[in-house]
């Protein structure tokens, strides 16, 4: 054995280098979500704002559900769509009339139609007679029908003749704009408010759909407060007006009151600062 040979120990560990240290580096990769978890499910069900869940809940009731019983059926949708031709006076084979049917198919094939037991096939015939929707399963379905939507255009073709259907039916006159009487007259036949209710909603509303009277009520008009109405997530805009809603639904809280107080004040009444003793002076967000 040569003694002279040097023996290497195996390169197992090494003496860090002085511009090295024995740290390590690990690196995190997280994905935030829009919202919290509890506010979401699979379906998209509680994606709805409660200013939205307030508005469709009023279309719910007061469009759809006449006999008030909380649910909707294929009869109620019938219903609807003659109470409609009724107010027109539109004949069964006018052009608005076969539109409006469609636009009642379009509600049917879009929430009724989906309610089908789940051990029905697709092959089995459905009676639609028999089938309802509930309010919950009726915001449910719009929570869907309006994920990720932005305009009418992107809406189905049904839904976006519903408010080209609904002017025209308004504006009985034709004269390409909605008068006072004639939303007035919307609100007590079709929608069935009293007359103390149209009295109460009516100005406030034609007020707001007209930008307080400096834009008259023509179909480009009446679209964008439509969809304002579907689309709009916090009480802002006209929409709410479009079925006769009203106030806001939704009045947020003020959690911090502002005190003006100070403001109007004349200066000789105001206390003057003084860091000897306690005061009457106290903090004013303004």
């Amino acid at each position: 054995m040569d003694h002279n040979k040097k023996h290497h120990r195996p390169d197992t560990e090494q003496r860090p280098q002085p511009n090295q240290h024995r740290w390590s580096v690990h690196v995190w990769t997280t994905w935030v979500k829009r919202y919290p978890s509890e506010d979401e499910s699979e379906d998209g069900a509680d994606s709805l704002t409660e200013v939205q869940t307030a508005k469709l809940t009023h279309f719910f009731t007061h469009l759809f559900d006449s006999d008030r019983d909380s649910i909707i059926t294929l009869q109620d949708f019938e219903s609807f769509t003659e109470r409609v031709r009724h107010f027109t006076d539109w004949t069964i084979n006018s052009g608005e009339y076969l539109v409006l049917q469609q636009v009642q198919q379009g509600f049917v094939h879009a929430f009724l139609a989906p309610n089908k037991s789940e051990h029905t096939s697709d092959a089995m015939v459905v009676d639609l007679y028999k089938q309802f929707l509930s309010v919950e399963e009726w915001l449910k379905h719009w929570s869907r029908l309006l994920a990720g939507v932005k305009s009418l255009q992107e809406m189905p073709i049904w839904l976006q003749y519903l408010p080209k259907i609904l002017f025209q039916a308004i504006n009985k006159s034709g004269s390409g704009r909605i008068s006072r009487d004639e939303l007035s007259a919307f609100y007590s036949s079709v929608m069935g408010f009293t007359a103390q209710r149209v009295g109460q909603i009516l100005d406030e509303a034609y007020k707001a759909m007209t930008a307080s009277g400096d834009c008259t009520l023509t179909y480009a008009v009446y679209r964008l407060c439509f969809a304002n109405f579907l689309l709009g997530r916090f009480p802002n805009g006209p929409g709410r007006y479009v079925f006769g809603m009203g106030d806001d639904p939704a009045t947020p809280s003020v959690p911090f009151p502002i005190d003006y107080s100070a403001m109007n004040t004349a200066p000789e009444d105001i206390e003057q600062y003084s860091n000897q003793g306690s005061t009457n002076r106290r903090s004013i967000v303004v």
